[in-house]
This record gives C-alpha cells, sequence and structure tokens, in this order.
C-alpha cells in the first residue's frame, strides 16, 4: 500500500489529489493495482488508508513497545526522506509527549489521551500549534500500525482537533497589486525577482515554493 499523487490534469475540480493503492488477487489470481476515490490532503488520505487496513488487516504487532521507541524508529525511518528543517520540526513537537514516552502502546487508553489533551490545552501555545502536535502524533501512530501491524485504532480514533472560540485571527499584511509593483521595481536580481512573482501570482507559501521541482511546472 502507499499513498499517490494523482498528476495534475487527474486533479478533481475541488483541489482532491491524493489516493491510496493496495495490490490484491483478481478473479484469475493475478495481483493488481487498485485506487480509491481522490482526497484533498496526503493526511486524509493517510487516514482512509489506515481506516482501510484496519477493515481488512488482522493486528498484532509487540504491544509491549513504549511509544518513545516507536516515535524513534518513525524519526530515525525518516532522516533520509525529508528536509533537516522538517527534521527540526518533528523533534520540537517531539517534546510534547513526554508525559506518555515510557508508556506501553497496549496501555494508550482516553484517559492518557485526555490528560495529553488537557496538558496541551494550558500550553501558552497558538491553537494551530496544538494541532500540528497532534497531526504529528497522528502521523506517529498511523507509521506504526501500517509498518507494525500494531492496532492502535481505539487511541487513534480518541483524537479531536482543537478549537478556540476566543482565539483571535492574526491579521495578515497583503500586498495590493500596485504595492507589489511598487516592491518588485526595487529587486535587480532575476531570480528572486521570478521568485517573489511566483510567490505572488500564484499564492504559494514560503515552503512550497521551496519544495517545487522541475516536473511540477507545466
Amino acid at each position: 500500500m502507499g499513498i499517490y499523487k494523482l498528476p495534475k490534469n487527474q486533479w478533481t475540480k475541488d483541489g482532491r489529489k491524493y489516493k491510496y493503492y493496495w495490490n490484491e488477487k483478481d478473479k484469475n489470481g493475478k495481483w493488481k493495482k487498485s485506487f480509491s476515490k481522490a482526497y484533498k490532503t496526503k493526511l486524509d488520505a493517510m487516514n482512509a488508508e489506515r481506516e482501510f487496513l484496519n477493515s481488512k488487516v488482522e493486528f498484532g504487532g509487540d504491544m509491549d513497545m513504549t511509544f518513545g521507541t516507536l516515535t524513534d524508529q518513525y524519526i530515525e525511518s525518516q532522516k533520509n526522506k525529508v528536509r533537516r528543517r522538517t527534521m527540526e520540526t518533528y523533534l520540537k513537537r517531539r517534546r510534547y509527549f513526554t508525559d506518555f514516552e515510557n508508556v506501553k502502546l497496549k496501555d494508550m487508553d482516553g484517559n492518557l489521551y485526555h490528560k495529553f489533551q488537557q496538558d496541551l490545552w494550558n500550553k501558552p501555545i497558538k491553537c494551530s500549534t496544538r494541532n500540528d502536535v497532534q497531526k504529528f502524533l497522528k502521523i506517529i501512530l498511523n507509521w506504526g500500525m501500517k509498518m507494525y501491524d500494531i492496532n492502535l485504532m481505539k487511541f487513534y480514533k480518541k483524537i479531536e482537533f482543537f478549537k478556540d472560540p476566543n482565539e483571535m485571527k492574526k491579521e495578515k499584511d497583503v500586498y495590493t497589486f500596485e504595492e507589489f509593483q511598487k516592491y518588485i521595481t526595487g529587486t535587480t536580481n532575476l531570480n528572486d525577482k521570478a521568485m517573489f512573482e511566483m510567490l505572488y501570482y500564484c499564492g504559494l507559501r514560503r515552503g512550497e515554493c521551496r519544495g517545487l521541482q522541475w516536473s511540477d511546472i507545466d
């Protein structure tokens, strides 16, 4: 199984572009690759893949492994797959898991999650940061279930993303077209100008711009 990003010409009108796939035998006993429906984000596809696996696979695995050991193994598996900055982000988010690093996987339950959730609420961080921490938690659980056939769905399904109705939305400084034109005239370096125009006209985030490959260019 795995996650597959569709070619741009196959994206749906509402922006769904990720599928998961699996191999199965057809009626003639030959292996074939099957694909799921499309999802908007890679994380959505991963979650759907996990639900699919949970319905098809008999779980076993080492439930005496600690969550800290599972996290170590996930991070180790990503060292040659992600950028240094991404790895630094993983390590920063891991700091929020301190209270259950030494908890065995079989002991991860609703009470543990409730305590973790309350601790996150009490930390002086933005709601979006709390949710980023929980996304990382789900990624680790997904990876553990996929790699070791460990059934962590009871804990996984407890995860709820935070919503803070009292949090003030951060105001953004948005350039008008005239302001952007004035700004870009002060840039003499052709590479810098191309980058700024790419960011402005495509509405890209900095990380998205840095991640562009020639294969992304039509």
